[in-house]
């Protein structure tokens, strides 16, 4: 993996996105100067699904379909736990950008209403709410990244979020 500098002297994954989002984008200033400051950037949308609560909850904390719905994310393994607390490793694919790799976890679990995972190196929370309308559930999708660049990494996060809803509502429906 390409290295870049990094914060306080460290090498990582944000570093390499940011090196990248350089090269993509002459706008975008060079990565000692983007990391200073970085704020965390956010994405979130809602959906509607026909298709009960439970069902969507079960399918949707099920880590191992996740790289069959959520675009970015391209494998989901080492897999530990069950609920709270779970670990798993994963690799996310931001467009043509280069891969990354990190580890994630369940940090907060309220069936059928909310989940949380927090993943690292890149620091980022994937917050799953959940509303239930019966035969239907309404899904809001918030992601917050720290990743250098942000601004243009949330276009293609968009994107692909958008892309993730459709197949997430034909497994669902």
């Amino acid at each position: 993996m390409q290295k870049a500098p990094g914060r306080d002297g460290e090498d990582g994954p944000t570093d390499v996105l940011n090196t990248c989002l350089c090269r993509l984008h002459p706008l975008v200033v060079p990565p000692t100067i983007v990391l200073k400051g970085v704020k965390m950037s956010k994405v979130e949308k809602s959906a509607e699904f026909h298709a009960p609560v439970e069902k969507t909850f079960n399918l949707v904390t099920d880590i191992t379909t996740w790289p069959q719905w959520i675009i970015p994310i391209t494998s989901v393994d080492n897999i530990s736990g069950n609920g709270m607390g779970t670990t798993y490793n994963w690799e996310f694919k931001l467009g043509s950008l280069p891969a990354l790799k990190g580890e994630g976890e369940i940090t907060k679990l309220i069936p059928n209403r909310r989940v949380e995972i927090k993943t690292r190196p890149v620091p980022s929370t994937w917050t799953f709410a959940f509303a239930d309308r019966g035969d239907r559930t309404i899904v809001t999708l918030s992601i917050e990244y720290d990743i250098p660049g942000g601004g243009l990494a949330t276009g293609l996060v968009n994107d692909q979020i958008e892309e993730s809803i459709g197949l997430l509502r034909s497994l669902l429906e």
